[in-house]
């Protein structure tokens, strides 16, 4: 019962994001930046690469740039645990059961 239900989800996903985009107003929206700000990134393709390649490229380069999964996890975990000591000295409240007392 999985595999048709996810397969369903990913069918549903992917025609509403062919649909959404093009009906009103998400199709009457200009493809301008914020006037006081401007733009501030750099997305123009050469004329000698493919769009796709240079996305491909642009995506190596970040990703290149990001901490190893392993210091993800561990920031994510010293990230919850200071969640939980912050939730538990400043409530009288049972973390556990989400009751708290305020």
């Amino acid at each position: 019962m999985f595999l048709p239900f996810y397969g369903t989800v990913l069918v549903g996903v992917f025609v509403a994001a062919i649909i959404c985009p093009r009906i009103p107003p998400l199709s009457k929206m200009k493809n301008e930046y914020y006037g006081p700000v401007g733009k501030q990134i750099k997305e123009e393709v050469p004329n000698n690469q493919s769009t796709l390649s240079f996305a491909f490229e642009r995506a190596v380069q970040k990703a290149a740039q990001s901490d190893k999964p392993v210091q993800i996890v561990k920031k994510r975990i010293v990230q919850c645990n200071g969640y939980l000591a912050r939730d538990a000295s400043d409530c009288d409240g049972d973390w556990y059961t989400g009751t708290n007392h305020c």
